[in-house]
């Protein structure tokens, strides 16, 4: 790196063509010329249905103690919570190295919502007392501006890792359920406006999923079903059919189980060509 920017020299104002990122790495900071002589295409429906795909940033969490041990730990924690919710298939997590470059800086969580293009953002932070170890967390919706969940987590200090797995299971396990229904919502609103694509009715069926009743799992069938029709190349669609359709065989409310268990089977075969 020491090369490259000797070779560089400094930029006419005196600023470095290369900038370290501490507990990053480096990025190019130079100015960037773009040439663009190819005509503007209209995006395909596959980058549209993925762009819509619910997305969520997990921000460095902020270190209120003073205590620079802490540091590891408030990090620690935010990749914890990162990994949790990357076990959900049905949106996406940034990865660390996204998210992490705002580790030091004022956030604005529009902004940042923005530059990362994502539509949910966790911000949080930690704060330690003689043994005892307080963490908070906000699940803010960046597209609406308002902040959806707040939890506060309190723990003994005895074994750092232990605690570190148990807040990101809870923060993951409260975060999903709300991202689920501020979609859901979000879906519905689509529909009523006659605008909703294969992601939208998968969203609003997997809500539907979740409300154990047979009403509802029908009803999230039928949107489920909607979708595999809309899209059949989005393997999401048939991993909910299936689950539902599996649900709904198991739980008693099928008119017919062999031909549903049928469907379920083909839906997850389906799933599993997607995902490979």
């Amino acid at each position: 790196m020491a090369s490259l920017r000797k070779l560089f020299g400094p930029l006419s104002e005196g600023a470095e063509w290369i900038a370290t990122v501490p507990r990053i790495g480096y990025r190019f900071a130079g100015p960037v010329l773009v040439h663009n002589d190819e005509p503007e295409t209209p995006a395909s429906d596959e980058a549209t249905d993925l762009a819509r795909k619910p997305s969520l940033a997990v921000l460095p969490f902020t270190n209120l103690s003073g205590d620079p041990e802490l540091e590891f730990f408030a990090d620690g924690i935010a990749e914890d919570i990162i990994t949790a919710l990357s076990r959900f298939r049905w949106f996406f997590v940034l990865a660390r190295n996204s998210s992490f470059i705002y580790k030091g800086r004022p956030i604005n969580v529009k902004q940042v919502a923005r530059e990362l293009g994502v539509r949910y953002v966790i911000e949080g932070s930690v704060r330690k007392s003689v043994k005892r170890v307080r963490i908070s967390a906000q699940l803010v919706d960046a597209g609406g501006g308002n902040q959806i969940l707040a939890n506060r987590h309190d723990f003994d200090l005895v074994d750092i890792l232990s605690v570190q797995d148990e807040i990101a299971e809870q923060v993951a396990g409260a975060t999903e359920p709300e991202v689920l229904k501020s979609e859901s919502k979000l879906a519905a609103t689509l529909r009523r406006g006659g605008n909703m694509n294969a992601w939208d009715l998968v969203r609003q069926g997997i809500w539907y999923l979740h409300q154990v009743t047979q009403a509802t799992r029908l009803r999230a069938r039928e949107l489920l079903r909607e979708a595999c029709h809309l899209d059949p190349d989005l393997a999401e669609g048939h991993a909910w059919l299936a689950q539902v359709s599996a649900g709904v065989v198991g739980y008693g409310w099928s008119d017919n189980p062999a031909a549903d268990a049928r469907e379920g089977m083909n839906a997850a075969l389906m799933a599993t060509d997607g995902f490979l």
